[in-house]
């Protein structure tokens, strides 16, 4: 009887650890919030070895994000979509559009916290054609956080 007890718990626990958590709901707005700032930016062009670096703002807004996005010298505007599909953690992932090199290129992000509590941004950069082979990766690293670690 007690090995069949601890059979029981024992098959109660490790089915537990192989549980999907519950799905979470994500306010759009305290999204917006969290993520908005100045961000450094550490990138490999799409379809090819060039590395750049460069500089984007997130601005909310009343319903949502909005970017500036400077390399190379040339800026990009633009409004952010939260899509619907999400990552692994169930959080939505950000999408922005931008010209680059006068080739129209899209960007898909997953955001989650750094060590000091800002936010970081990573993603894969594609050609909006959808005819990508090798995308491209972004990181996106907070200022502040990069100016506190350089003592400035």
């Amino acid at each position: 009887m007690l090995l069949i007890r601890r059979t029981a718990l024992l098959f109660a626990f490790a089915t537990s650890l192989f549980a999907q958590p519950a799905s979470r709901s994500y306010d759009l707005g305290d999204i917006s919030r969290f993520i908005e700032g100045e961000y450094v930016l550490i990138g490999r062009k799409s379809e090819s070895e060039a590395t750049y670096t460069g500089r984007v703002v997130f601005r909310a807004t009343g319903d949502g994000l909005e970017f500036t996005r400077v390399v190379a010298g040339q800026t990009q505007n633009g409004n952010v979509v939260f899509d619907a599909k999400v990552d692994e953690s169930g959080r939505p992932v950000l999408r922005v559009h931008f010209l680059m090199g006068g080739k129209k290129y899209e960007a898909t992000y997953l955001w989650h916290s750094d060590p000091s509590n800002f936010a970081r941004l990573t993603g894969y950069v594609y050609l909006h054609d959808g005819k990508t082979k090798l995308p491209g990766l972004e990181a996106l690293f907070p200022l502040a956080d990069y100016k506190r670690n350089l003592g400035d």
